[in-house]
Protein backbone atom coordinates (compact mmCIF):
# COMPACT_ATOMS: atom_id res chain seq x y z
CA UNK A 1 0.00 0.00 0.00
CA UNK A 2 2.87 2.40 0.84
CA UNK A 3 4.77 2.27 -2.46
CA UNK A 4 1.25 2.32 -4.22
CA UNK A 5 0.69 5.79 -2.67
CA UNK A 6 4.43 6.32 -2.91
CA UNK A 7 3.86 5.94 -6.74
CA UNK A 8 0.80 8.19 -6.90
CA UNK A 9 2.79 11.03 -4.96
CA UNK A 10 5.63 11.08 -7.86
CA UNK A 11 2.65 11.06 -10.50
CA UNK A 12 1.81 14.37 -8.86
CA UNK A 13 -1.32 13.49 -7.05
CA UNK A 14 -2.41 15.53 -3.94
CA UNK A 15 -1.70 14.01 -0.57
CA UNK A 16 -5.19 14.39 0.18
CA UNK A 17 -5.91 12.47 -3.10
CA UNK A 18 -3.59 9.92 -2.24
CA UNK A 19 -4.76 9.43 1.20
CA UNK A 20 -8.03 8.95 0.17
CA UNK A 21 -7.11 6.02 -2.19
CA UNK A 22 -5.40 4.50 0.05
CA UNK A 23 -8.43 4.97 2.76
CA UNK A 24 -10.82 3.42 0.15
CA UNK A 25 -8.12 0.39 -0.56
CA UNK A 26 -7.89 -0.07 3.15
CA UNK A 27 -11.52 0.17 3.75
CA UNK A 28 -11.78 -2.84 1.14
CA UNK A 29 -9.00 -4.99 1.99
CA UNK A 30 -10.43 -4.74 5.76
CA UNK A 31 -13.86 -5.75 4.06
CA UNK A 32 -12.79 -8.86 3.05
CA UNK A 33 -10.83 -9.75 5.49
CA UNK A 34 -7.74 -11.88 2.84
CA UNK A 35 -4.51 -10.74 1.76
CA UNK A 36 -4.39 -8.91 -1.13
CA UNK A 37 -4.34 -11.12 -3.82
CA UNK A 38 -7.36 -13.49 -2.86
CA UNK A 39 -9.81 -10.51 -2.92
CA UNK A 40 -12.45 -11.08 -5.18
CA UNK A 41 -15.33 -9.32 -7.78
CA UNK A 42 -17.77 -10.83 -4.94
CA UNK A 43 -15.70 -8.57 -1.90
CA UNK A 44 -16.04 -5.64 -3.90
CA UNK A 45 -19.84 -6.50 -4.42
CA UNK A 46 -20.07 -6.35 -1.35
CA UNK A 47 -18.05 -3.45 0.06
CA UNK A 48 -19.76 -1.14 -2.65
CA UNK A 49 -23.31 -1.95 -1.72
CA UNK A 50 -22.47 -1.50 2.09
CA UNK A 51 -20.74 2.32 1.04
CA UNK A 52 -24.13 1.94 -0.83
CA UNK A 53 -26.33 1.48 2.45
CA UNK A 54 -23.92 4.30 4.35
CA UNK A 55 -25.41 6.67 1.81
CA UNK A 56 -22.18 7.00 -0.45
CA UNK A 57 -23.91 8.24 -3.88
CA UNK A 58 -23.36 6.78 -7.18
CA UNK A 59 -20.34 8.90 -8.00
CA UNK A 60 -18.76 8.16 -5.05
CA UNK A 61 -19.03 4.43 -5.08
CA UNK A 62 -17.35 5.00 -9.02
CA UNK A 63 -14.49 6.29 -7.70
CA UNK A 64 -14.16 4.05 -5.03
CA UNK A 65 -14.27 1.43 -7.43
CA UNK A 66 -11.73 3.02 -9.21
CA UNK A 67 -9.26 3.27 -6.75
CA UNK A 68 -9.12 -0.42 -6.12
CA UNK A 69 -8.92 -0.90 -10.25
CA UNK A 70 -5.88 1.33 -9.94
CA UNK A 71 -4.54 -0.26 -7.01
CA UNK A 72 -4.70 -3.96 -8.46
CA UNK A 73 -3.12 -2.24 -11.95
CA UNK A 74 -0.50 -1.08 -9.63
CA UNK A 75 0.15 -4.43 -7.61
CA UNK A 76 -0.14 -6.35 -11.48
CA UNK A 77 2.41 -3.94 -12.93
CA UNK A 78 5.15 -4.00 -9.86
CA UNK A 79 4.53 -7.24 -8.05
CA UNK A 80 2.76 -9.68 -10.54
CA UNK A 81 5.44 -12.04 -10.93
CA UNK A 82 6.38 -12.23 -7.30
CA UNK A 83 2.58 -12.94 -6.78
CA UNK A 84 2.17 -15.44 -9.33
CA UNK A 85 5.41 -17.15 -7.81
CA UNK A 86 4.17 -17.18 -4.13
CA UNK A 87 0.62 -18.01 -5.03
CA UNK A 88 0.18 -20.27 -8.26
CA UNK A 89 -1.92 -17.62 -9.60
CA UNK A 90 -2.16 -14.54 -11.39
CA UNK A 91 -2.91 -11.09 -10.00
CA UNK A 92 -6.79 -10.84 -9.62
CA UNK A 93 -9.12 -8.54 -11.05
CA UNK A 94 -11.86 -8.08 -8.39
CA UNK A 95 -13.15 -4.78 -10.50
CA UNK A 96 -14.68 -6.45 -13.59
CA UNK A 97 -17.41 -5.62 -16.00
CA UNK A 98 -20.01 -6.07 -14.09
CA UNK A 99 -18.93 -3.75 -10.78
CA UNK A 100 -16.79 -1.34 -13.01
CA UNK A 101 -17.87 2.22 -13.41
CA UNK A 102 -19.04 3.44 -16.80
CA UNK A 103 -15.72 5.62 -16.96
CA UNK A 104 -13.21 3.10 -16.64
CA UNK A 105 -11.41 1.76 -19.94
CA UNK A 106 -13.70 -1.35 -21.47
CA UNK A 107 -16.65 0.09 -20.12
CA UNK A 108 -18.87 -0.06 -23.32
CA UNK A 109 -22.37 2.31 -23.62
CA UNK A 110 -24.56 1.24 -26.83
CA UNK A 111 -25.69 4.34 -28.22
CA UNK A 112 -29.65 4.49 -28.99
CA UNK A 113 -30.22 3.51 -32.80
CA UNK A 114 -30.73 6.00 -35.25
CA UNK A 115 -34.56 5.10 -35.28
CA UNK A 116 -34.91 6.01 -31.38
CA UNK A 117 -33.33 9.30 -32.23
CA UNK A 118 -35.62 9.91 -34.87
CA UNK A 119 -38.63 8.88 -32.10
CA UNK A 120 -37.07 11.00 -29.69
CA UNK A 121 -36.74 14.12 -31.66
CA UNK A 122 -40.13 13.60 -33.69
CA UNK A 123 -41.96 13.48 -30.77
CA UNK A 124 -40.52 17.08 -29.03
CA UNK A 125 -40.52 18.55 -32.88
CA UNK A 126 -44.58 17.89 -32.56
CA UNK A 127 -44.94 18.57 -28.90
CA UNK A 128 -42.77 22.16 -29.63
CA UNK A 129 -46.21 23.93 -31.03
CA UNK A 130 -48.32 22.70 -28.12
CA UNK A 131 -46.25 24.82 -25.66
CA UNK A 132 -47.36 28.34 -25.03
CA UNK A 133 -45.42 32.10 -23.52
CA UNK A 134 -42.28 31.49 -22.39
CA UNK A 135 -42.42 28.02 -22.06
CA UNK A 136 -42.32 27.73 -26.15
CA UNK A 137 -39.08 29.65 -26.56
CA UNK A 138 -37.67 27.62 -23.43
CA UNK A 139 -38.33 24.12 -25.31
CA UNK A 140 -37.59 25.56 -28.54
CA UNK A 141 -34.16 26.59 -27.40
CA UNK A 142 -33.45 23.17 -25.81
CA UNK A 143 -34.92 21.44 -28.73
CA UNK A 144 -32.58 23.04 -31.25
CA UNK A 145 -29.50 22.70 -28.96
CA UNK A 146 -30.16 19.05 -28.59
CA UNK A 147 -30.76 18.78 -31.82
CA UNK A 148 -27.17 20.55 -33.29
CA UNK A 149 -25.39 18.30 -30.48
CA UNK A 150 -26.83 15.55 -32.09
CA UNK A 151 -25.56 16.33 -36.04
CA UNK A 152 -21.84 17.92 -34.60
CA UNK A 153 -21.47 14.66 -32.47
CA UNK A 154 -20.75 17.08 -29.31
CA UNK A 155 -21.33 14.90 -26.14
CA UNK A 156 -22.12 16.48 -22.88
CA UNK A 157 -18.88 15.79 -20.88
CA UNK A 158 -17.09 17.44 -23.56
CA UNK A 159 -19.28 20.85 -22.83
CA UNK A 160 -17.41 23.55 -21.15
Amino acid sequence: MDEFVLALAARGVTDRWAGQQRVWVGELLAFAGVPVWEVGPVDVDGWLAGARERGAGTQTRGVMAQAVFRFYAFVEARHGGWVEEVTGGPVPRPVDEFNRPRRLAGAVRIPPSEGEVEALFGAWRAWLPCVRGRGFLVAARDYVAASLWRRVGLRINGLP
